[in-house]
């Protein structure tokens, strides 16, 4: 009996979804330094826009819009998650460590854009929230262009925010926690223009 699904469908299915997977597993991260992405998406400079809106924390309410204007002036480390990426959530608790540590000194922020790459759901971002006890601020985009902005090719994702809202440098992968110690003590380095 011939096959009914030609042999260069099932190849190709199987070739993206391992795209997929090597891109949301990778072990190994690139980086890039100097990165000319502005902190800001607008194009035109305005911090007046929404940043994301809270899951809920120490910061901010539930469903609350968070302004980028907010920013101005503190470094950040900006994390971008997904409810169902596995790498997302095992370098989660890396991230309260260091909001533990230093978020008096560094606003640390995950973005949760899996309604955009594929990779979960509000819901899913809020029950991962819940059952690893994340408390530095979190919430999610309402703006799919904010993946092409800082230019999001796999997850996680982490971009470090100097003071002044330029990239120190973008992270592309799981990051370790000593990692990210050493990267945001670059960006408390920079001073505000």
């Amino acid at each position: 009996m011939k096959n009914s699904v030609p042999q260069w469908l099932i190849l190709s299915i199987f070739c993206f979804a391992l795209i997929g997977f090597v891109s949301c597993n990778s072990p190994h991260s690139s980086a890039s330094d100097g990165d000319s992405t502005s902190f800001t998406p607008s194009s035109n400079g305005d911090r007046s826009q929404i940043a994301y809106t809270s899951y809920g924390n120490s910061k901010s309410r539930s469903g609350e819009e968070v302004y980028w204007s907010t920013l101005n002036g503190h470094p950040v480390v900006l994390n971008f998650w997904a409810g169902s990426c596995p790498p997302c959530k095992a370098e989660m608790p890396d991230f309260e460590t260091l909001h533990n540590e230093i978020g008096d000194q560094v606003r640390i922020i995950g973005i949760d854009v899996g309604q955009f790459s594929g990779l979960g759901s509000k819901m899913e971002a809020q029950r991962l929230l819940g059952d690893l006890g994340i408390t530095y601020e979190t919430g999610y985009s309402s703006d799919p262009t904010i993946m092409e902005t800082y230019r999001i090719l796999g997850m996680p994702t982490t971009v470090f925010i100097n003071r002044d809202g330029s990239v120190g440098r973008t992270w592309s992968g799981i990051i370790t926690l000593d990692k990210l110690r050493s990267e945001s003590k670059n960006i408390l380095k920079t001073k505000a223009h």
